[in-house]
């Protein structure tokens, strides 16, 4: 039983592996996916041809344009062109939505990862009451789905949404504590948005996502970095050892809310001498 709980371990992290490497460089051939991930061909293709059967993958003149599948295409010395292999961007969709002082953000993306379609509107109304400002939300990201179904995007069923806002959030609990563009305080989006589309909600601070975004799309800034985001609010989203520093409360670097100045100028979260009061758009 244990040897076959190991077996099923690794064919776990083989899977993962895939996935990963084809969310990150995009559709390749079997043999660049091997040497991308450290497996054998023949485990690749083994497990492509499982992900194929299951849906979670497709050739890539499914995936791609045609100028993508030609430049993606890679032809061997020997034997037949290796068709290459990307993921399926009918099989899931994923709504993002980011609330800010300016303007909530809503963006549609296909489980390939690419951006299907985006609207920008108006701030939420600051002084609504938590009811309507899920209302509000709820009916935005309405709007971009059949807008997306209109367009001939279609209508992948939505496995995934992420709320991200500025101010402090929890993770677990999945609320938004404070923010200092909502009046309301413990806002709960992820029970009232869950039940509506039948996916898992996560509720993140906004520099915490751009960090984490960055982390998984450009490697090439290693292990360790910081975000700092500037405008109505200051924040900083923190990377070390390639993980996301964070506690309880996903926003555990409130860098804007750390103190510059003592007794100092006014700050929107309603404590004095706030590295935000003075670099923000307010200050």
């Amino acid at each position: 039983m244990a040897g076959k709980s190991r077996i099923d371990a690794v064919r776990a992290r083989n899977r993962a592996a895939l996935l990963a490497a084809l969310r990150r460089g995009g559709a390749r051939s079997r043999t660049a996916l091997a040497a991308d991930t450290g497996l054998s061909g023949a485990t690749v293709s083994a497990i492509g041809a499982q992900m194929l059967a299951e849906g979670l993958i497709a050739p890539a003149e499914i995936v791609a344009d045609p100028a993508e599948a030609a430049a993606a295409a890679e032809s061997p010395a020997r034997g037949r062109p290796q068709a290459p292999l990307g993921l399926n961007p009918a099989r899931a969709s994923v709504v993002a939505a980011v609330i800010s002082a300016r303007a909530v953000t809503v963006a549609l993306a296909d489980y390939a990862g690419r951006l299907v379609a985006r609207a920008e509107g108006p701030p939420l109304p600051r002084d609504a009451c938590a009811a309507a400002l899920t209302a509000a939300l709820i009916a935005r990201i309405d709007a971009l789905r059949l807008h997306a179904a209109t367009i001939g995007s279609g209508d992948p069923p939505l496995r995934a949404l992420t709320v991200a806002v500025q101010g402090v959030t929890d993770a677990e609990a999945r609320r938004v504590l404070w923010s200092p563009v909502l009046d309301a305080q413990g806002v709960d989006f992820a029970a009232p948005l869950g039940a509506r589309y039948g996916a898992p909600v996560a509720v993140v601070n906004d520099c915490a996502m751009s960090a984490t975004a960055l982390a998984r799309r450009q490697p090439a800034l290693g292990p360790d970095f910081a975000v700092i985001l500037v405008g109505p609010g200051v924040g900083m989203g923190l990377v070390l050892g390639g993980a996301l520093v964070e506690g309880r409360r996903s926003s555990a670097m409130e860098f804007g809310h750390m103190t510059h100045q003592p007794g100092g100028a006014p700050c929107a979260c309603g404590r004095l001498g706030c590295v935000e009061a003075y670099a923000a758009d307010y200050a």
